[in-house]
């Protein structure tokens, strides 16, 4: 799904050790096709209110945010 560009997100939750191993693949190939993924269903419900919002969001580097507000 991830190669043939069918996929918008992923949501990958994992238990035991082969499917943490897994993870990585998948994470890889994700991010080499810019599908969002995320490791947490709080996470991902979090995108999707914020992509039910009728205004348009401006994504920020978390360090330009945090340079902003040091004293």
């Amino acid at each position: 799904l991830i190669k043939n560009d069918e996929a918008a997100m992923i949501i990958n939750t994992t238990e035991g050790r082969r499917a943490i191993m897994d993870s990585a693949s998948i994470r890889a190939s994700a991010e080499q096709h810019n599908v969002f993924y995320t490791t947490t269903l709080a996470a991902a419900e979090a995108v999707c209110m914020a992509l039910e919002q009728e205004t348009d969001i401006t994504v920020r580097r978390l360090q330009d945010l945090h340079e902003s507000i040091a004293v």
